[in-house]
């Protein structure tokens, strides 16, 4: 018998996806006014579940469900709200959604407060955290995760043992990443003492839920009897299962105990040696790292050893293929075809590799979250628009594919579940894609390391990382994700990115550089989408600290066009950007920041250089520097004239800056005002190398201009 309530039923058929089965149920309670039917059609609407997808029919139900004081109502209106940029009224939303019982309205509140400042010591920051500690105590452990998170960045001892307590609290309900981070200051004794009892029991959660470094170095306490007995049958059991999800460090390991007879009592077996160091190798190529110690160690058994042990190794490979497919795949079809320990055959090499395309890295039951939609051909109507439109921006159709795999990379990165939802709900609108799939066999045939750009990109980039040495060995040598190095990839000019100018070139040489690999293939954006979803969450399990740094420095340094449209896909604003112009693009993300009285009037001062009795005015888009330059400042002394008292000052602009050329002087002059752009941006006239740099200096002209205005503005008041 079917005790289930209306709403339950409902929220049943949209988990299971049976869209229309659910809008046919819902319609009944939507006409009787039920609060909690009026806001899941408006997440259908939302969603495009069963209905055409209409942002604004989906805000009109929310609101109606939030004048009912139903709380999911109020919850997905004070949302929307802060997606269309009216924060005021969509934290208020959120604030009576809490209230209401629905916690996780607090982590709303919490983000949209880090999004007006994430630097410690803002009002803005502390108000955050505030949110964010509110919605840890109502119990939810992704907001203990993040917590835990941000307080360790400070770095005292007080702090990280602060962050310790918190990334428990979460790790004891289950969440895996904080176990894993509690594990590793136990072990390192990063905010306590050094406690390897502990580390074990907080290793032991992370690897139950499959994270391949808690595997790993849970293995090592257990191969070294640190925080309890010696157990090799454990540790071997760690290292395999890590092993099986591409950890080098682990194959490393087993070959160890293979050489060392110390694997279920077994003599020490060289060929198993063997074998498991060319798994190994073979894996930390995957990642982009030559490791001396496996290398070295082949070498040597590959002259110690007989012909027979080496042909033994082969049939040891076949059998461990059977777990471990990809890896082993790539070295037989390998040795088939190179002759180095077995002789050559190309019918048997034909083979092998065709089970590198057949197989997937992940065995079964050691799936570990790498996810995307099985159907890469599927992109909604404004997407495919939307791509046609980028080469406007001056984006080349290498640079397109780099972008996508920069999107890749933002929506990998594993986050807390509620961050997640956040981050995915408006992009799955853009790119749909069903995150339970395992992706690895559906990237392997394209998917080329972007480590060297990512280790490029963070070292001229000149951002401050912290890295943690990950050591697995106190006789190895400590091991980090990220190698900060020049690999001669990116724009050669940049050396630390101090003003604008070198954020766009950086970044236009690091699209063009992550587009390679799919664009030379001719794969698909989707595809390119794909590639970079595997590597920031492939990068997550080996050192989830770092790979959020990067997130971090990938989705708050973007420059203007790039950044334009990064926000636009990441946000799905795809609409808004294809109704405005090309100009406006670079502008929209330069009044970000500003204050809302003062951006709509900026914006409106833009519309007229455009446009003229809302038909656009011709021949603008062409002008050069000087003449764009003369253009902006005549359309900004009448709109002077239209507007001689109403205008906000530039001290309400939100905005800052120091040296403006002063109005109705110095702005007239083209030269004041360039000099004035190269200052402050990095951007000159004669400097400025391709369309999208021009772009970005006229919208810094319009910007310059009118904050010569608004500061005129202040004088006069």
């Amino acid at each position: 018998m079917d005790t289930a309530t209306p709403h339950e039923h409902a929220y049943d058929l949209l988990s299971e996806g049976k869209y229309d089965e659910l809008i046919t149920f819902i319609t009944p309670h939507v006409k009787a006014n039920d609060s909690w039917a009026e806001a899941m059609l408006g997440q259908c609407y939302r969603m495009g579940a069963g209905v055409e997808q209409d942002l604004a029919v989906a805000r009109h139900y929310y609101e109606l469900s939030a004048n009912q004081k139903n709380p999911q109502g109020q919850l997905l209106f004070g949302h929307h709200l802060l997606f269309e940029g009216d924060v005021e009224e969509g934290r208020k939303q959120l604030e009576l959604a809490f209230e209401g019982g629905i916690t996780s309205a607090a982590d709303y509140l919490a983000q949209s407060f880090f999004n007006e400042s994430n630097e410690p010591g803002t009002t803005e920051f502390a108000i955050g955290l505030m949110w964010l500690r509110t919605s840890a105590d109502s119990g939810n452990p992704e907001a203990m995760h993040q917590l835990g998170w941000i307080i360790g960045e400070r770095g005292d001892d007080a702090s990280l043992a602060e962050a310790l307590e918190w990334g428990e609290r979460a790790a004891e309900q289950g969440y895996p990443n904080s176990a894993q981070n509690a594990a590793l200051a136990y072990e390192n004794g990063r905010g306590t003492e050094i406690n390897y009892a502990k580390a074990r029991h907080f290793y032991s959660i992370a690897a139950d839920a499959g994270l391949t470094n808690a595997l790993h170095n849970l293995g090592v306490l257990y191969c070294d009897g640190k925080g309890g007995d010696v157990d090799k049958e454990a540790a071997f059991n760690c290292f395999n299962a890590a092993a099986g999800q591409g950890s080098f460090l682990s194959s490393q390991s087993l070959a160890t105990m293979f050489a060392a007879g110390e694997i279920r009592n077994m003599p020490p077996n060289r060929p198993m040696q063997l074998a498991w160091l060319m798994i190994a190798e073979e894996q930390a190529k995957e990642l982009g790292h030559v490791e001396s110690s496996i290398i070295d160690g082949k070498k040597r058994l590959l002259l110690e050893l007989s012909e027979d042990d080496k042909l033994s190794t082969i049939s040891i490979l076949g059998v461990i293929g059977e777990t471990q497919p990809k890896w082993v795949a790539s070295i037989l079809a390998q040795q088939y075809e190179s002759g180095e320990i077995i002789d050559t055959d190309a019918e048997k090499a034909a083979f092998w590799r065709e089970q590198i395309d057949d197989t997937s890295a992940v065995p079964e039951g050691h799936e570990i979250g790498l996810t995307t939609d099985a159907d890469l051909a599927s992109l909604s109507k404004n997407t495919k628009t939307f791509v046609e439109w980028l080469p406007h921006l001056g984006l080349s159709d290498q640079q397109i594919h780099g972008l996508f795999v920069l999107v890749g990379l933002y929506d990998g990165t594993p986050r807390a579940q509620q961050e997640l939802e956040a981050v995915i709900t408006p992009l799955q609108q853009v790119l749909p894609y069903n995150r339970g799939n395992i992706i690895n066999h559906l990237v392997d045939e394209f998917f080329e390391e972007y480590q060297l750009p990512l280790e490029e990109f963070c070292l001229r980039s000149g951002y401050e990382f912290e890295f943690r040495p990950i050591k697995i060995r106190e006789d190895m040598e400590p091991f980090h994700l990220l190698n900060l190095r020049d690999h001669k990839l990116l724009a050669p000019e940049v050396n630390g990115v101090s003003k604008l100018a070198d954020a766009s070139r950086l970044f236009q040489s690091f699209l063009t550089a992550l587009g390679e690999s799919t664009f030379r293939q001719n794969r698909s954006m989707k595809e390119a989408f794909l590639a970079g979803v595997y590597q920031m969450q492939h990068m997550g399990q080996i050192d989830l600290y770092v790979v959020q740094q990067l997130s971090q420095l990938i989705s708050t340094s973007v420059p203007l066009v790039i950044g334009h449209a990064f926000r636009a896909i990441t946000h799905n604003t795809l609409e808004y950007s294809l109704s405005g112009e090309i100009e406006q693009a670079p502008l929209h993300t330069l009044m970000s920041g500003m204050e809302r009285d003062y951006a709509q009037q900026l914006w409106a001062f833009q519309s007229a250089l455009f446009f003229h009795d809302q038909q656009r005015i011709s021949g603008v888009a062409e002008l050069e520097p000087k003449d764009w330059h003369r253009w902006v400042t005549d359309r900004a002394r009448a709109f002077s004239d239209a507007y001689p008292t109403q205008l906000v000052g530039f001290s309400q602009s939100g905005a800052t800056l120091v040296g403006v050329p002063a109005w109705a002087a110095e702005v007239n002059d083209f030269k004041a005002c360039d000099d004035f752009i190269n200052v402050v941006w990095g951007f000159s006239a004669d400097t400025l190398k391709n369309e999208m740099e021009l772009l970005e200096y006229k919208a810094l002209m319009i910007h310059t201009v009118y904050a010569s205005l608004a500061i005129s503005r202040d004088t006069l008041q």
